[in-house]
């Protein structure tokens, strides 16, 4: 199965890289998630307010930083995926609140979202009650291009867009060139979702 569902290792991060990759990568993953999330609200409205977050392949916690700024008053566990135990550390650090509350969580307030760092997706799964309700919004951005194969690729998307409720979004980030991706970029299902299409069927 796919690394991101099995936990299989990846190329690995090094303490060191994955601080690297935090101070410099952050900051513009997190614009783009936002502005795709600002999409969203624009095409859904207020009718869409996601309580369970998704972030498959999470890396230092972006995507998951933006949902919870974007849906402060309905996001209320925010779970991460990362085979890399350095990038899982880097997230662990910056979704906690630092001593002004600038990131996710407001110190000391009752109803701010959990968060919790998985290893794989199968992880996820294996961890959470049978009653757990699936998630209002999964996210996969710049993950799908480390796998080795489209069959990876597929089962990654497929699984995401699996655990969704009905009426949830799945969100797919890669990076294009000046054409874009190769990848189609509307879903034309109940689900408002960007990318991959085919693999939505």
């Amino acid at each position: 199965g796919s690394p991101l569902l099995t936990g299989a290792a990846l190329p690995p991060y090094s303490a060191e890289a994955a601080e690297a990759y935090a101070w410099r990568r952050f900051g513009p993953s997190h614009a783009h998630h936002m502005r795709i999330m600002q999409e969203i609200t624009e095409v859904l409205g207020e009718s869409y307010a996601p309580r369970r977050v998704i972030d498959l392949g999470c890396g230092p916690g972006s995507g998951l930083v933006a949902a919870a700024q974007i849906w402060p008053g309905s996001v209320r566990e925010l779970v991460g995926v990362d085979t890399s135990a350095a990038m899982r550390g880097a997230a662990d650090v910056l979704l906690a609140p630092d001593e002004e509350a600038q990131l996710v969580l407001e110190a000391g307030k009752d109803d701010a979202p959990s968060v919790r760092l998985e290893q794989s997706l199968d992880n996820v799964c294996s961890n959470a009650a049978k009653s757990t309700p699936g998630f209002d919004l999964a996210i996969i951005s710049s993950t799908l291009s480390e796998l080795g194969s489209d069959i990876e690729r597929a089962a990654a998307v497929q699984s995401l867009w699996s655990s969704l409720e009905d009426g949830g979004v799945l969100i797919v980030q890669e990076h294009g060139g000046a054409i874009g991706t190769h990848f189609p970029t509307v879903c034309p299902q109940n689900h408002f979702s960007l990318g991959l299409p085919q693999l939505c069927q």
